[in-house]
This record gives structure tokens, C-alpha cells and sequence, in this order.
């Protein structure tokens, strides 16, 4: 004997199936809306990226494994750093700006001097109030 809970789990299911049913049957058109987005959206992200980086000499991006990234023109070719976040909330990945001596330890050699360059680029790229700054940071 199933539970009432089982019995609606059952019937839960083949609404969603008789729903898949239909949508395929009536819109199928719907299928293809997710690939239109994803062939809408990369395009255009290379587009802002690439000129960004011929316009401005750099751009602030993210990853899935990275949520702020620094990138580059260096030498005709392009560098990045990851930039240290933290998610406060979901969705919402705060930069943690180092201190002066931790971005000397950390950084790459190329951005070693220009900590405060880079983080200012950086600040105007986020969210107002999306960045923590250390107490020897100078703006």
C-alpha cells in the first residue's frame, strides 16, 4: 500500500510529463530558446571582452571557479590575476583588497607596483559596496 505522500509524488511526476507532453507537441519552438540565449550571449561577452581590452588595455571578468578576474594587454598578448572574494550572501562575492605587503608576496611580477591601479579598475567594475579595503589603502 503506498502513503498519501508516495500517491502525490506519482502524480506529481506525470504532471510534469503530460506538461513536457504538451509543450513539445504545441511549442517546440520553446526547445530551442535556451540554445538561442547561450548563441546570443557568448558572442556578445568575446565582443565586450575583446574591446575592452583593444579600447581600454583591460577588462574585469569572472569564472565559475573564479568570481573576479583582472585581465590584461601585456606585450600583445593577454595576462590575468585572480582577484581573493568572498561570498558574504548568495550571489554577492565581495573583493577583498590585500594590504600592501600581502600583493607583493601574492601578485605577479608584472602587477607588483600597480596594486592600487589595478584594485581601483577593479572598484569601479563592481557593485558599490562589493569591496573590503585594508586600512592602508588610499583613494
Amino acid at each position: 500500500m503506498r502513503s498519501v505522500k508516495q500517491k502525490l509524488v506519482v502524480v506529481a511526476i506525470a504532471l510534469i510529463l503530460i506538461s513536457v507532453a504538451l509543450a513539445f507537441t504545441t511549442f517546440p519552438w520553446l526547445l530551442l530558446l535556451p540554445v538561442a540565449i547561450i548563441a546570443i550571449a557568448y558572442p556578445v561577452y568575446v565582443l565586450r571582452r575583446t574591446f575592452a581590452l583593444r579600447r581600454r588595455g583591460y577588462f574585469v571578468t569572472n569564472s565559475r571557479k573564479q568570481p573576479v578576474i583582472y585581465e590584461e594587454r601585456r606585450d600583445g598578448r593577454v595576462v590575468a590575476v585572480p582577484i581573493l572574494t568572498e561570498g558574504f550572501e548568495p550571489g554577492r562575492d565581495d573583493v577583498i583588497v590585500p594590504t600592501r605587503a600581502e600583493w607583493l608576496r601574492s601578485a605577479p611580477e608584472w602587477a607588483k607596483d600597480r596594486r592600487d591601479e589595478i584594485f581601483k579598475r577593479i572598484i569601479e567594475a563592481r557593485p558599490k559596496g562589493w569591496v573590503v579595503l585594508p586600512n592602508d589603502w588610499m583613494a
